[in-house]
This record gives C-alpha cells, sequence and structure tokens, in this order.
C-alpha cells in the first residue's frame, strides 16, 4: 500500500504500526486508535487507491477497477461518512487523491457519481464544497458536477410548479 501504510506514532492516541509497544511512561490506553472522521478518510481513500491496480491500463480498464474499488470498499466509506463534515472530508480527501495521480483526476467524476450514488455524498454537501474547490479538480470533474447542478435545478423547478 506503498506510503499510506506508515502509520503515525507522534503522539498518544494515533493510530500505531501492529505489534507496537508503548514507550517508556506511555499506558497501555494511549493504543486506543482515535481520531475523527477526517483522519481516518485521509488515510483510508489514498491506500484504497494505492490498492487497486490501474498502472499500464487503459482508461476504461482503470474505470472498472475503480468502479470495483468503490463496490467493494464503499460500506467501509460509509461507517466513516456519517455527517455533512465528514462527507467534506471525504471529498477534500478525494481531490487531493485526484489530483496526485493522473488516473484517478481522468476518473474524478466518476468516482463522484459512484460515491453519491451509493448515498455516501449528498447533493446538498457537494454543490456548496465545489464553490471553493481547487479550480483544477472542478476541471477534472466537471462532467458530474455540471449534471448534479442541472439536476437540482431540474428539481427547484418542479418544486416550484
Amino acid at each position: 500500500l506503498g506510503e499510506t501504510r506508515a502509520l503515525r506514532e507522534s503522539r498518544p492516541g494515533t493510530l500505531r504500526a501492529p505489534g507496537a509497544q508503548p514507550a517508556d511512561g506511555e499506558s497501555i490506553s494511549s493504543h486506543v486508535v482515535t481520531g475523527t472522521c477526517a483522519d481516518w478518510v485521509t488515510a483510508i481513500l489514498p491506500a484504497l487507491f494505492d490498492a487497486t491496480p490501474l498502472g499500464g491500463k487503459s482508461a476504461k480498464a482503470r474505470k472498472l477497477e475503480l468502479q470495483a474499488c468503490l463496490k467493494r470498499w464503499g460500506p467501509l466509506i460509509t461507517r466513516f461518512v456519517q455527517s455533512r463534515g465528514d462527507q467534506v472530508a471525504l471529498l477534500n480527501a478525494l481531490q487531493a487523491a485526484c489530483m496526485a495521480s493522473e488516473a484517478l483526476g481522468e476518473a474524478s467524476s466518476l468516482l463522484l457519481m459512484k460515491l453519491y450514488d451509493a448515498d455516501i455524498l449528498a447533493e446538498e454537501v457537494i454543490l456548496p464544497w465545489a464553490e471553493e474547490a481547487e479550480p483544477e479538480f472542478l476541471e477534472l470533474a466537471s462532467e458530474f458536477l455540471e449534471w448534479l447542478q442541472e439536476a437540482e435545478e431540474e428539481e427547484d423547478d418542479d418544486d416550484d410548479e
């Protein structure tokens, strides 16, 4: 899993490598893994994508691999993403991952659509978040974001009738 496998040990209560022993003066309770959703999502999402074989494959094959990854790991992501703030953390992690990898960047719209379809990300969170997202990511994800904006406008028109 590459660099994402390295776990922090800088302060009590953070993630530790399997089998790590308490340092002198540390209690065993400091080995309880804690953290915010943002901490977990920031660690998990890149690890899942790192474990997805994308190298040397066609764009279509990469998309199929990413779809399979989200199908398999979507329930785990759902367990961590419970609130609006959690969804924002997921969007931020997804943006960072997509901007760091050309293969993921090309699949930004697909990834957002799959997370939206799985009810992990909500329209009410995505659209306001996108107003402050990185312009490069907005360009990468433009297909999905335009579709979502149009769907919201159609829904608003239906509500007005």
